[in-house]
């Protein structure tokens, strides 16, 4: 085989990996409840199905500018700048075929052997394999649990070498929901800014708060960072367009222009009928539909909560926002059931997955052993049943 060698130096996704392990059991027949799939359950908002049929009608089906269709990317402009109170122009966005991809090309775009990317765990499981593939050095910072899992501007000073390039922040964080507060950011940006690095703000889950919490983020709160920053977002999670694949970056133009060219030689331009739909989602968005979509999951984590809450062994920590309960099992481990002795987190999920045929993410996926996620972006049935499922099973543990 002529395989590259980069491709040895990382995983496949785990959520992926675990999703297809789910969906092939269904297929053969299995009840199976996925509770590991970070996708919304509820349909794209109809304005937005409409604009793709109008755009289709109307025979906007062609290539367009690289860097995405003009439209959209005022829309961009025009919604980041009111949220944050900036001045982004479009010189200084980039649409993408999603945030992922987007995180990808940028790490793609600035990533030389040995440089060091921080990352706070527990993180997305794809950050630190991207920062793998491309040469660099993933520094993973443990958060404490007690701290909401939230990285320190201390942590964040003494991780700093020479070689490090980047900071990457996810707030609201996936798995654990975390949210960081003004204070908290704040202080971070008097790190950045004097060590002269660089921060990626994924704010994919930007629209997922809970309790009223206020979104913000580095650059609203430090303004002089703004030279300093990618801010990587899309229409996924708050316009339930996972399978639409829209995404798009504001950043420095040496940066943006630097991804553009890459996505010339990798993507080219991204489907033009979705870039319509993202255009009107953005232009035409009341708040209603999001506003709708916030209350329905709020429930269901208040409802998933008390549920695990009553699960001995379990530990589940209250997100602020995004779709995720990120729950300590650290108790149930080096225990036996069914004949299965359950050494770690891996060995527990899929005992409840082959056993008790409800589908979950362990913790060392996302680079903090001993716990597990749950996604709540399914129905209250859905979840009543599996977490009765994972309370049986949780109950042959000895």
């Amino acid at each position: 085989m002529f395989i590259a060698e980069r491709v040895g130096w990382i995983k496949a996704s785990c959520t992926v990996a675990l999703s297809v392990k789910a969906k092939t059991m269904v297929s053969q027949g299995i009840d199976v409840i996925d509770l590991g799939i970070g996708e919304p359950d509820l349909p794209t908002p109809m304005y937005i199905k409409q604009a793709g049929c109008d755009a289709i009608m109307h025979d906007k089906t062609k290539y367009t500018l690289m860097s995405g269709i003009v439209n959209l990317r005022k829309a961009i402009c025009s919604r980041i700048n009111k949220t944050l109170n900036s001045d982004y122009k479009i010189s200084n966005c980039l649409v993408g075929p999603g945030a992922k991809y987007l995180i990808f090309e940028s790490l793609m775009a600035t990533i030389n052997l040995g440089d060091e990317v921080i990352i706070p765990a527990p993180y997305w499981v794809s950050y630190s394999d991207m920062v793998l593939l491309f040469g660099g050095k993933p520094v993973i910072i443990q958060t404490d649990a007690n701290n909401n899992f939230k990285l320190t501007a201390q942590q964040l000073s003494s991780a700093i070498t020479a070689k490090t390039k980047w900071l990457l922040l996810n707030s609201p964080c996936n798995p654990t929901g975390s949210i960081y507060s003004v204070e908290e950011l704040k202080a971070i940006a008097e790190v950045v800014l004097r060590e002269k690095i660089w921060v990626m703000t994924d704010d994919i889950y930007e629209h997922l708060r809970y309790n009223n919490e206020e979104f913000t983020n580095i650059v609203k709160v430090c303004p002089a960072i703004k030279s300093q920053t990618l801010i990587v977002n899309g229409f996924s999670k708050g316009y339930c367009m996972t399978g639409w694949r829209l995404g798009y970056g504001l950043g420095p133009e040496e940066l943006i222009n630097a991804m553009i060219k890459l996505q010339t030689q990798s993507t080219s331009s991204i489907c033009q009928i979705v870039q319509e739909a993202g255009a009107v989602a953005l232009d035409n968005d009341d708040g209603v539909d999001i506003a709708n979509m916030v209350n329905i999951y709020q429930k269901r984590r208040d409802l998933a909560f008390d549920l695990l809450n009553k699960i001995p062994g379990i530990k589940p920590y209250l997100p602020e926002g995004a779709f995720y309960i990120f729950a300590d099992i650290k108790d149930l481990l080096d225990k036996t059931a069914n004949s299965k002795k359950i050494n770690n987190d891996e060995e527990f999920v899929s005992y409840i997955l082959e056993d008790y045929h409800v589908s979950l993410v362990h913790g060392t996926a996302f680079g903090t052993p001993g716990y597990f996620r749950i996604s709540f972006a399914t129905s209250e049935d859905n979840l009543k049943e599996a977490i009765k499922r994972i309370a049986i099973g949780v109950s042959y543990l000895s």
